[in-house]
């Protein structure tokens, strides 16, 4: 039997705060094998990346010494294996690329960490993201659209902007980050397990409908009180926090897409348990939405850098 892993020509490399994410590429851009590891920022020492790639690579492809890198995410932190400084928004393919920090590894190969992007707001207050950049390059591309609306649910949730092929502006929600919190380590989830959760549309939708973007903290209480008064069984509890959560952020979003776009549908790129729950909130408030896979984008965003890279014309964005 053929190895795949000796048709590789490049490789793909989704570096984050907790996970690690390989994809290597044929020649043509076809994904030809992944690997992932939970080997993130938090469990590498510093200095110690180019050793940790070697380790996670060596025993994945053979002939991972003879090909270049390119990784995004937080690798490129100050945190990270390098501090990439951000690109500001605006900002398109060809800057992105541009500000690229390249180098080469210990074993000779040539590697790329592409820079995260940065908006300042009025009053001196900055947003930032690192990875999200390179999965709306990508979306661009798939959709053949240089304006649209994106949404990129996680821990700290992405509304973005592209427009005329730029990102032009975006904004973060700690939502799944509250959710952890409020779940795990506050009286509204005490006594309660994820494991145990009932995943119900009724009581994630009910808390959408009840979510205010002006008044959190306050119907964050209602957690509470709806588990006392038995408005909700034990097991939909965290589903009714879900949707309060996810429905702030969605109506906060509503707030910053102009009237006229409000007809075109919302992307929604991320992973698909989130997808889901984040397109029936969109319904639930009236906004139409679509969903694009984030690993699709992520890696179709990272073919159109490595083009520009290659001194190659991008074929959309």
């Amino acid at each position: 039997m053929t190895d795949e892993s000796a048709d590789a020509s490049w490789l793909v490399i989704d570096w984050g705060t907790t996970n690690f994410r390989a994809f290597a590429m044929s020649s043509s851009g076809k994904v030809i094998k992944r690997k992932e590891a939970k080997k993130g920022l938090l469990q590498v020492k510093q200095g110690e990346f180019a050793n940790e790639l070697k380790r996670l690579l060596e025993s994945w492809l053979p002939n991972y010494t003879s090909l270049p890198v390119f990784m995004a995410g937080m690798v490129g932190s100050q945190q990270g294996w390098v501090d990439v400084p951000y690109a500001a928004t605006p900002v398109d393919l060809n800057e992105l690329a541009g500000q690229g920090h390249s180098f080469i590894l210990p074993w000779g190969a040539p590697a790329t960490i592409y820079p995260g992007v940065c908006h300042k707001r009025g009053k001196g207050q900055y947003d930032v993201m690192r990875g999200e950049e390179v999965q709306l390059i990508g979306a661009a591309s798939l959709l053949g659209e240089s304006t649209f609306h994106a949404v990129m649910p996680g821990t700290h949730s992405k509304y973005a902007l592209m427009e005329d092929s730029c990102l032009k502006a975006f904004s973060t929600f700690m939502t799944g980050e509250m959710y952890s919190v409020l779940s795990q380590h506050t009286i509204l989830g005490r006594g309660l397990s994820t494991d145990t959760a009932s995943k119900s549309a009724k009581a994630f939708l009910k808390g959408v409908e009840e979510s205010s973007p002006e008044q959190l903290t306050r119907q964050l209480f209602l957690v509470r009180t709806h588990r006392l008064f038995e408005n909700l069984k034990q097991e939909e509890v965290l589903d009714y926090l879900s949707g309060l959560l996810i429905g702030h952020e969605i109506k906060s979003v509503a707030t910053l897409i102009s009237s006229k776009d409000l007809t075109k549908p919302v992307n929604i790129i991320g992973s698909h348990g989130l997808n889901e729950k984040y397109q029936l909130a969109f319904n639930a408030v009236g906004l139409t939405s679509q969903i694009l896979d984030g690993d699709r984008c992520f890696i179709e965003g990272m073919k159109q850098l490595q083009k520009v890279i290659a001194n190659e014309t991008s074929a959309v964005v």
